[in-house]
């Protein structure tokens, strides 16, 4: 590394768990973390977070469907800007569950998936815990 490499570098700074939930409330896509038959898998969703948890919905008949209610997951939510090289990151892990259409939340505090097709099947993930880092300007 260079004199000219460690001068444009920025400082990261821990989020507390409030500022974390203040930036997941102005978000809606994410990548959620699992493990399924082959290994450690990533996929995007659009969700919503309130109540220390984060509903998302899916296929019935998807990957995601079969493999996470039940299991334990990740939520990896993130913004960034290349020109001033800096951003945020935040990290929720916990279990994920089905939700019965008795306790789904409003229809407008519902995630509205980007894709086509047919997503009916709600998925929560009840977080156990969260974390997060903002990168600062040099």
């Amino acid at each position: 590394m260079n004199n000219d490499d460690r001068w444009f570098q920025g400082h990261l700074k821990d989020l507390d768990p409030a500022e974390c939930w203040e930036l997941l409330a102005a978000s809606e896509v994410g990548r959620i973390a699992y493990v399924d038959d082959h290994g450690p898998l990533a996929l995007p969703v659009t969700f919503r977070a309130s109540d220390g948890s984060v509903l998302f919905r899916v296929s019935a008949y998807s990957q995601l469907a079969r493999h996470l209610p039940g299991a334990d997951a990740a939520l990896e939510v993130d913004d960034f800007d290349y020109f001033t090289r800096t951003g945020w990151s935040v990290l929720l892990r916990g279990r994920v569950e089905s939700v019965d259409s008795d306790a789904l939340p409003p229809e407008q505090d519902r995630p509205t998936p980007w894709p086509e097709g047919l997503r009916s099947l709600y998925l929560r993930l009840v977080v156990d815990t969260v974390s997060g880092r903002r990168l600062l300007e040099a």
